[in-house]
């Protein structure tokens, strides 16, 4: 996947940085999470709607050749993260609840709470230094927002009590020091409109038949952002005259 870095180096070194390459990949690719095909609440309330039909049509992804690192390091954080709030709890006697699975049934949707404790809902953030300022300024993406509360209603649907949501952003590089949490009351209505969108995408994607006529996944709106390039639905190879069909989107301006 990825070119030698030197053209110049050693072989044998550039012969262990491919294998190492190719394990780190595979894992990457064939995590638990990597694999799951049923829509979750980090997904819910992307601005895209073509994004969500996509997903829900269950089309096969296509941009598979971006790098995973920035993913996985967040996978890894979560890990960690999980373990050292468990040790606490033993060590100090607390309750914090980390790594739930949560069933929503509104959507047939999976989810994987972070933590609670005592009717707040926290979601870990892993983020580099630039978008970490930027969030200090204007706040958490829309995405973000509805993310967090729809697990709210995922806590709230397992019978305990949501008050407040709260993201953590964490930096990926730099110092634990930088850590910035935002905090607001639990809003149902967040959850509930972004329900109440996925479900009139699904209709318009059945009513396009994209499934039997995909080249009608054009006429689904996209919105284009600046993580277009990571969307596993993004083609850059998409003859740009076709516009949108089961290979993919072509992206922004299509």
């Amino acid at each position: 996947m990825f070119e030698a870095l030197d053209p110049d180096a050693d072989p044998q070194s550039e012969a262990l940085r491919a294998e190492l390459l190719d394990m780190i990949l595979y894992g990457a690719r064939n995590d638990a999470r990597s694999m799951q095909v049923e829509i979750g609440p980090s997904e819910v309330g992307n601005l895209c709607d073509r994004r969500l039909a996509y997903r829900m049509a269950q089309i096969p992804e296509c941009n598979t050749e971006t790098d995973p690192w920035p993913a996985t390091v967040g996978t890894a954080i979560h890990a960690w993260l999980a373990e050292t709030v468990d040790f606490w709890n033993k060590t100090h006697g607390t309750n914090w609840m980390t790594e739930q699975t949560i069933d929503f049934p509104e959507f047939g949707g999976i989810g994987h709470g972070d933590l609670y404790k005592d009717g707040v809902v926290i979601d870990w953030k892993t983020t580099n230094s630039d978008l970490l300022k930027k969030y200090r300024a204007v706040g958490p993406p829309p995405e973000y927002i509805t993310q967090v509360n729809l697990y709210g209603l995922g806590y709230r649907n397992m019978g305990l009590p949501v008050n407040r949501v709260a993201l953590a952003f964490l930096p990926r590089a730099g110092w634990i020091k930088n850590m910035w949490v935002w905090s607001a009351a639990f809003d149902p209505t967040v959850a509930s409109e972004a329900i109440t969108r996925l479900y009139e995408v699904a209709s318009m994607a059945v009513n396009l038949r994209v499934v039997e006529q995909p080249e009608r996944f054009n006429e689904i709106p996209a919105t284009p952002g600046d993580k277009c390039g990571i969307c596993p639905w993004f083609n850059p190879r998409r003859d740009l005259g076709t516009g949108a069909t089961d290979k993919g989107c072509p992206g922004p301006g299509y």
